[in-house]
């Protein structure tokens, strides 16, 4: 983004339907994002909170698609998929280790 400075024109909003939609942005994206995270962390464990957070990619490709019209390609997607199952591999081990142990917490 910094070099994009040097080699295109700074525009800015010049409607107020543009300004809106950059307050709008700010305020959805942003700060109700950074706000409501830390909500959800208090409330879920941390399990529940990673593998939540290890679909926040795959959201975004979705919409990508609706919104944009932006397809995967075969690459990408077999990678994206390598990512997520690895992490839902990793959380379901965890989970079965978790549930063998006793309720003091020994084995």
């Amino acid at each position: 983004m910094g070099t994009g400075f040097l080699f295109e024109p700074v525009t800015f909003p010049t409607t107020v339907k543009q300004w809106g939609a950059i307050l709008a942005l700010g305020l959805i994206c942003s700060a109700f994002g950074f706000m409501v995270q830390p909500l959800a962390q208090r409330v879920l464990d941390p399990e529940t909170i990673s593998l939540i957070f290890s679909l926040e990619p795959l959201f975004a490709a979705l919409f990508a698609f609706l919104v944009l019209g932006e397809v995967l390609t075969g690459r990408e997607a077999v990678g994206a998929a390598i990512i997520f199952m690895s992490v839902v591999v990793a959380q379901v081990a965890k989970a079965r280790a978790v549930s063998k142990m006793s309720p003091g917490g020994q084995k």
